[in-house]
């Protein structure tokens, strides 16, 4: 069966991610409890916009085994802190180095301005927002490319890698493509906003090239979940 799903994949027709996820998607009554259930990890916060809630109920059952260890993460689009919050404090022995440039995207402009220019101050919120997980949070300025090079130029490796910067076609590829190499065997790699694609040229989603980035990793890991986010455990 496998076999076959891999060959369905490489076929020139259209491809997505293959293989079924081991944790099926949560429901809308089991999202709204976790919700009710990590809120108070945010309260004092700066936040301005809460896309994370929806995910938690998948992150804890994925990263249980993990909670007393030293996960290593890198996260790659950070935004305002919350995502790399839940992490460094479900997972209470974690460190992470969170990329960005803090500038936005030129495809997320529009939210932008329907939520009264949310970019604006977004680094200093992030760092206030993260101040209590001081000195297990490194903050790198960069472009995603510039920064994924040199981590890898470092020697660096990690258990964890959360994708969530620009969301164009190349953007995601080479973001994939960067922090492969550097998540070691039994690691887990998140791509968000795996349906997001407002405004965008069939051949510029996000999607599409998650699913062309798997099947080209085809046999090199397992799927774990797919729906707004796919995760994957590499092998």
């Amino acid at each position: 069966m496998w076999a076959k799903r891999m060959a369905r994949a490489a076929s020139p027709s259209p491809v997505r991610a293959p293989g079924e996820p081991v944790f099926p998607a949560p429901s809308h009554l089991t999202r709204a409890f976790f919700r009710l259930r990590y809120r108070p990890w945010f309260w004092g916060g700066e936040f301005t916009s809460d896309w994370a809630w929806k995910h938690y109920p998948v992150w804890r059952r994925i990263l249980a085994p993990w909670r007393d260890k030293p996960v290593r993460i890198v996260a790659i689009g950070s935004w305002e802190g919350r995502s790399p919050g839940f992490f460094l404090k479900y997972l209470w022995g974690s460190t992470i180095p969170c990329i960005g440039t803090f500038q936005g995207t030129p495809e997320e402009d529009y939210v932008y301005k329907l939520a009264g220019d949310r970019l604006s101050g977004v680094e200093g919120r992030f760092e206030r927002n993260l101040a209590a997980f001081h000195p297990r949070v490194e903050k790198i300025k960069n472009r995603s490319t510039e920064a994924l090079a040199q981590l890898a130029a470092n020697g660096r490796r990690f258990d964890l890698a959360y994708i969530d910067a620009g969301h164009r076609y190349d953007q995601v590829m080479a973001d994939s493509t960067a922090v492969w190499p550097l998540i070691d065997p039994g690691g887990i790699v998140v791509w968000d906003d795996y349906e997001w694609a407002p405004h965008f040229a069939p051949e510029q989603r996000p999607k599409d090239a998650i699913d062309d980035f798997l099947v080209a990793q085809a046999g090199r890991f397992q799927l774990l979940a797919k729906g707004d986010q796919v995760i994957v455990r590499r092998l």
